[in-house]
């Protein structure tokens, strides 16, 4: 036995260079306990504690008082650690740190001596030198001796948090001197936050700490991309940005939520070219303005500038599908009231299930699919999303090929079901979910149905005699995924299909690619039955949910906060009209 501890020993010491981690443990404590040769768990961990308290403490071996250990039972199921087949039960081992490093242990850091940096250095006027920093960081590691490396950068967001900028460029001059050079996270912190107030000088350091980045790692391979997109947006240098993004585009990176950063920079330089050309690109990359870009743009709009005016972005809102949040909606009634006073009268609204705003009375437009559209997306969903270049991935051959002549051997059906997605509705399994979706449809709509099911499922066996009396159902293997061929029978049995599911497909959307995302959305969006976990259905929309412009006026829709969306498409809108369009309709009402 002895021999073991000392091989452990010599093991553990070899695995952690200089003290050990909760991660190198657990695998190493699992690794040993699978030998039948080594020692037990508890005896492995009893030894590890020793020596984790030696670590730590730097008390002798022996010395297990500190370091507190214990051991958890818990069922683990299918993953990478584990070869087996079935869920298995296991022990895991949980360590906690010694009294001195209770804080840092269990999520915590001691921050004394930040606080009372911060109070001490609270007046503005206030110049901190370097003994003020060195005296900070002694003091700080004292308490938090893990934290040698993350003090840099933790200290730098602490000083920014303050807003004097002036102390946060003396404590990066302390940097310098005392390390000749910050680290990247650093650098890009002070970046991104100096960048929004700065002057001409300020400038200047930016351009030299992008500079000294550059020289430690190149850009296109850094995660600091954001905080430098952030920080030089609102310098002179603004503009290089959009090679910046481009780059990180190319090296299969994609950061094209920073376009909404270059685009306020684009407006507060007055480049009306360039926004209009960003717009497009975010659009086209399937993102939407944020928030704080909606803002910008009637703060910019108000300006009364003669390039570009709310109706310009409802425009591209209609052109790229974008939806407002409930605060944006907000915002933008009241841009409304302060542009144009009485011209508009906006208010929330929805639209009924015939598609009619439930405010002004206007028949909305309706959501419909081309014919040679819909065609493409039926081969489409056969070819990328089962086959997937015939690698078979989701299914076999065979299975496949059953699939498609049992098609073939039955009329199109009115609603195909993705009975895993409705039996497992909320967080529950039940079969009589199943049937009451089967009721609705087959008893009392006098639908034709068609059922996807797994073979495995033995819970259905009860209940196959009544579906297979008002439906048909085809049995997928147990390996397969079934909602490919839930898509595949919705799309071979026409446009007038639908199809009950929980499941966003987002998957899927992406295997059809860009040239078809926005057909398959329309699709989707109009064929697409929700069953809730409220055990109600949430029929799709009959009407494009995009921004709609009319001789009267608009109807701009939003996501509600409160409101059931289907498929996150939401049923709420601004409906906004010229007050003449009103006053026509007060007077009808007259007559």
């Amino acid at each position: 036995m002895c021999s073991k501890l000392k091989l452990l020993e010599e093991i553990l010491f070899t695995f952690t260079s200089d003290r050990i981690t909760a991660m190198n443990i657990n695998i190493l404590v699992f690794s040993l306990s699978r030998r039948p040769w080594m020692v037990s768990l508890t005896k492995i961990s009893k030894h590890i504690c020793k020596m984790h308290s030696y670590i730590h403490c730097r008390e002798p071996k022996i010395f297990i008082g500190k370091c507190q250990w214990q051991i958890q039972c818990t069922q683990k199921h299918i993953s990478l650690h584990f070869l087996g087949l079935y869920p298995t039960q296991c022990k895991s081992v949980c360590f906690t740190s010694c009294s001195r490093w209770a804080d840092h242990s269990q999520g915590k850091m001691t921050t004394v001596a930040l606080d009372n940096f911060q109070q001490r250095t609270s007046d503005p006027s206030y110049q901190t030198s370097f003994s003020d920093w060195e005296e900070l960081e002694n003091k700080f590691l004292e308490e938090n001796p893990s934290m040698r490396k993350t003090f840099e950068t933790l200290c730098m967001s602490h000083v920014l948090k303050s807003g004097n900028m002036e102390h946060a460029k003396s404590y990066l001059s302390y940097i310098h001197r005392k390390r000749s050079r910050a680290n990247l996270t650093t650098l890009g912190l002070f970046i991104s936050v100096c960048g929004q107030a700065c002057g001409r000088s300020e400038q200047d350091l930016l351009y030299r700490l992008y500079e000294e980045m550059l020289e430690i790692s190149p850009l296109s391979t850094t995660v600091m991309l954001s905080d430098l997109v952030h920080g030089f947006s609102h310098t002179d240098r603004w503009k290089d940005c959009v090679a910046w993004i481009e780059n990180a585009k190319e090296l299969n990176n994609p950061k094209t939520f920073l376009y909404n950063d270059v685009i306020m920079a684009a407006l507060r330089n007055g480049d009306i070219d360039k926004v209009q050309e960003l717009l497009d690109v975010l659009g086209q990359e399937g993102e939407a303005p944020s928030d704080i870009l909606f803002k910008t743009f009637f703060k910019f709009c108000e300006k009364t500038h003669p390039g570009f005016s709310v109706f310009k972005l409802l425009e591209y809102m209609r052109k790229h599908r974008w939806q407002l949040s409930e605060d944006i909606a907000d915002e933008m009634m009241q841009h409304f009231h302060r542009c144009y006073g009485g011209k508009f009268k906006c208010k929330k609204t929805s639209v009924s299930p015939s598609g009619r705003c439930n405010s002004c009375g206007l028949v909305l437009e309706k959501l419909e699919l081309p014919d040679d559209k819909f065609a493409l997306l039926q081969s489409a969903i056969l070819e990328k999303t089962l086959l997937l270049d015939n690698a078979y991935l989701r299914s076999s051959p065979e299975e496949i090929s059953n699939f498609q002549q049992f098609l073939k051997e039955h009329p199109p059906f009115d609603v195909v079901i993705d009975t895993l997605s409705v039996m497992h509705s909320d967080g529950r399994f039940k079969v009589q979910y199943l049937k009451d979706v089967v009721d609705y449809f087959a008893v009392k709509r006098r639908a034709k149905v068609l059922l996807i099911c797994r073979r495995s499922h033995g819970k259905l066996k009860s209940l196959i005699p009544y579906l297979q009396a008002h439906a048909q159902i085809f049995f997928t293997e147990r390996t397969s995924k079934d909602d490919p061929f839930v898509l595949y029978a919705a799309a071979h049995s026409g446009k007038a299909c639908h199809y009950v599911s929980r499941d966003f497909m987002r998957d899927h959307k992406c295997l059809l690619g860009p040239e078809l995302k926005e057909t398959f959305e329309k699709w989707q969006w109009s064929r697409q039955i929700t069953w809730t976990n409220e055990k109600e259905f949430l029929f799709p929309h009959i009407n494009e949910t995009i921004v709609q412009q009319s001789e009267n006026g608009w109807h701009i829709p939003f996501v509600s906060s409160t409101e059931k969306k289907i498929l996150d498409q939401s049923n709420s809108w601004v409906c906004v009209r010229h007050s003449r369009a009103q006053e026509r309709k007060q007077s009808r009402r007259k007559i």
